[in-house]
């Protein structure tokens, strides 16, 4: 993806909302990619980590993943899709500045992440039955 040539839109309108929201920005070749690559994690990385390194949605069933905290420390293909590619490029776009992932990000399986699904985490559900209502930049 090339966003530079529509830098000064895009910082505009993330500096005007505080967000962006790009339907179909990313190519089906890079999402197909992506997708291919989080399968492939699931696969061969998850059932080496140990139990405090994957949330679960129900503690005791390994089929409920539902996050991976540091995916990037286990594996290359995430820690060079946090510091490099169509992602990275667009934030350096729109913070106009170079940019440092300094936290690494989960692998998350289900939007609705915010809720007690760890020993000893509490988490508070906020996207139940919130109505889309970001304004539609898929004309970018």
């Amino acid at each position: 993806m090339n966003w530079s040539d529509q830098a000064v839109e895009l910082r505009k309108l993330f500096a005007n909302d505080g967000y962006l929201l790009m339907r179909q920005a990313l190519s089906p070749d890079f999402v197909d990619e992506v997708q291919g690559n989080v399968d492939r994690f699931i696969r061969e990385i998850v059932p080496t980590l140990s139990r405090d390194q994957v949330y679960y949605e129900q503690l005791n069933d390994r089929s409920t993943i539902k996050q991976v905290p540091h995916l990037d420390q286990y594996d290359d293909y995430f820690d060079r899709f946090q510091k490099q590619g169509p992602l990275h490029e667009l934030a350096e776009v729109l913070l106009d500045t170079p940019v440092r992932p300094d936290v690494a990000f989960p692998l998350q399986t289900d939007p609705v992440f915010m809720r007690e699904s760890h020993p000893g985490e509490a988490r508070k559900g906020f996207f139940e039955d919130e109505e889309d209502t970001a304004h539609d930049r898929s004309d970018y």
